[in-house]
């Protein structure tokens, strides 16, 4: 478990997802589509993409080795784990880990009356919204939500093609216009990153310009 923060910009990693969507719209049959969208992809690869040297990497990743979370894990990796028992570490755990991710968010000063004087405190200032990738990612939303309980969550819903293995997008319910600073996205767990790549870049394209991944 940790997060993971992108700048605005190209990914280093080649998928250009957009063009996929482009290929399977474009095309009649559904067969037809992912033949033209893996050749879009085969050239597309050909392509100067920049990548991110280790360090710079790093700096990005950020893993959680705190020995509560590890113990967590090994717990909701066991076999033996109840349904009950899992969904329950995975709040946990995503609890603690929404607090890591948004560690660096803005803030900005605000008065309120105690009971028995005034005080000086602060308020979020950084719009951010939620984005489970459905549906693995639903089981994140309610822990983020402690979090961040005025946080908009916009649903995007992805399938991995059987044969080409190529992620498709069969449900976007982001605003027409971005009206957030931050995106987190949630997705449990990283296997080869295809989809979280392509939600990236539909968050991208929607005009995203900081863009986290609590996984």
């Amino acid at each position: 478990f940790g997060f993971i923060s992108f700048p605005s910009g190209p990914y280093p990693l080649q998928f250009k997802f957009k063009e996929y969507t482009r290929a399977v719209s474009a095309s009649k049959t559904l067969n037809e589509s992912h033949k033209t969208a893996e050749a879009k992809m085969s050239n597309d690869n050909q392509e100067d993409v920049p990548v991110l040297d280790m360090d710079t990497l790093k700096k990005k990743v950020n893993l959680c080795e705190h020995p509560v979370v590890a113990h967590k894990m090994t717990q909701l990796r066991r076999k033996e784990t109840s349904s009950k028992h899992f969904r329950e570490l995975m709040t946990e755990m995503t609890e603690y880990l929404g607090y890591r991710a948004t560690a660096d968010l803005e803030t900005k000063p605000l008065e309120v009356e105690t009971p028995v004087a005034t005080f000086s405190g602060c308020e979020i200032a950084t719009k951010v919204a939620l984005v489970p990738i459905m549906r693995s990612g639903l089981g994140m939303v309610d822990a983020m939500l402690d979090v961040l309980p005025n946080a908009p969550v916009y649903h995007i819903g992805m399938y991995r093609n059987k044969e080409s293995l190529v992620p498709v997008l069969y449900y976007n319910k982001l605003p027409a216009v971005c009206n957030v600073e931050r995106t987190i996205v949630l997705e449990p767990m990283i296997a080869t990153a295809g989809t979280i790549i392509a939600t990236c870049d539909i968050l991208e394209e929607w005009g995203a310009k900081e863009i986290h991944v609590v996984a």
